[in-house]
């Protein structure tokens, strides 16, 4: 559970700040001109304000450590390919040098 910071100026803001990744995130509400002052009210605006924001942040880091996931499973995948294709050919070379062996002996005897 998120730990919020909260400044007002008891006549029109209420900022709501938070941290991300070490960072601060602040939520803001500005009480209009023609509006009465409730601190609950822009206190409740302000933290989902800021909450929204890390949430943003949040998701977006998400996505960016998802796609270099992808990218780290697409190039894997590419080196078990190229590990399966060697050792088919490797194993394809013994299977040919045993036989040219057998074939060797079996003239020489």
């Amino acid at each position: 559970m998120p730990k919020y910071k909260v400044f007002t100026n008891n006549k029109d803001l209420v900022k709501v700040g938070s941290t991300y990744a070490g960072k601060p995130v602040w939520g803001t509400a500005k009480c209009s001109e023609k509006d009465e002052f409730d601190f609950a009210r822009g206190y409740a605006l302000a933290k989902a304000r800021c909450d929204l924001k890390v949430a943003r942040k949040r998701e977006a880091r998400a996505r960016k450590q998802f796609q270099e996931a992808k990218e780290m499973e697409e190039m894997l995948m590419a080196y078990i390919e190229d590990k399966i294709a060697y050792y088919a050919d490797a194993r394809s070379a013994l299977v040919l040098a045993q036989s040219h062996l057998a074939q060797a002996l079996e003239n020489a005897g």
